[in-house]
Parts: structure tokens; sequence; C-alpha cells
């Protein structure tokens, strides 16, 4: 059985092309047989900050991200980006996002989609990362190149263990420190 992964999407803001401040828009993110969509925001410039958690154990796949017009009767389709999975960065730190251009259709093969083509003049702002496992999971997950990234996984584990000994020992001191001056004040 393959290990899940944790992919974290953060749908930020957009740059809508309109000469006027017409658009009502959602952003919609597909992830295999799973969607997660945005409030629907006014203007050309909407900002949604708003994040979705996914789990995966197909690293080989694909994610599309739509992006909507919202409609009186029904809602438009107004752009889409197709982002590999293999593609995307292992980190626990959020980031600024990466501008991505939506285009007018997915392009496909052999029943695939393999991408987007036909640019809308739209553009999603989006920091899309997994999640890093545990050190002794996360080895198990990189293959070739785990050998360093686990190690620095274990280095920064140790580190952050080793800084939590000495904030304690300085702690202990300085309490029987306190308590030392307290006695002999008050004897």
């Amino acid at each position: 059985m393959e290990e899940m992964l944790t992919l974290i999407v953060s749908v930020k803001k957009a740059r809508l092309q309109s000469g006027v401040d017409e658009f009502n828009s959602y952003v919609t993110v597909k992830l295999q047989n799973v969607k997660s969509t945005t409030v629907a925001v006014r203007g050309n410039l909407p900002c949604w900050e708003q994040e979705f958690i996914f789990e995966t154990n197909r690293p080989d796949d694909g994610m599309v991200l739509e992006l909507w017009a919202k409609g009186v009767l029904w809602d438009k389709l107004i752009g889409v980006h197709y982002m590999s999975l293999s593609e995307i960065k292992y980190s626990n730190a959020v980031g600024s996002g990466q501008w991505l251009q939506m285009d007018h259709e997915l392009e496909t093969r052999n029943g695939q989609t393999v991408g987007t083509r036909g640019p809308t003049g739209h553009n999603l702002l989006a920091d899309v990362r997994f999640e890093l496992p545990f050190a002794s999971s996360f080895c198990g997950v990189l293959g070739a190149n785990k050998y360093f990234l686990c190690k620095a996984v274990s280095t920064q584990r140790s580190g952050a263990k080793k800084h939590k000994k000495k904030t304690k020992k300085r702690k202990k001191k300085k309490k029987q420190t306190a308590q030392k001056k307290g006695e002999g004040e008050g004897g």
C-alpha cells in the first residue's frame, strides 16, 4: 500500500482581465474525485485566502484549478489550470504563492489530462505544496533523493530537540537561582 501524501492548496487571489468591475468569481480545486470550492468574491482583483487540504496516494496524478464567474442562471468557466503533482514541492512552510496562467481549455491525450491551452489573460495566485511527513515515513516517499532530504529533516529535528533540552536546563537553573536568592533574603 502506498503512503498517503497531504496536499495543501491555498487559493490566494486573482487578476481578471475585463474593462468593467463585473466579475463575481470563485475557484474550484479538483483532485481525483474530490472537489473543493472557494466563496464567490466580486471584482477584477478578487481575494479569497482559502486553504484546502487533500490526501492522495497518487503523486503521478494531476490537479485542476478552475476559475468560475457566477451567473444568474448558470455559472461560466472563465479559466482552467492543470498542475502535475510531480512538480509540486514538499514544504511545511506557507509560501507567498505562484501566479498561474489560466487557459480556456484542458488538453488531453489518450483520455488523460496533460495540460491546458489558450490563455485567457486571467491569472490566479496559489500556494501549492505537499506537507512534509515525519522523518521515518518521509524517507520512503522520496526514493533516490531520500538520503539528503531525510538527513536534513533528521538534523532539523535533532537540532530542535537539543535546543529544547538547553532551554529546559536554562529554565531549571534560573528557577534554582531564584529559589536560592529567596532563601538568602528570608533567612
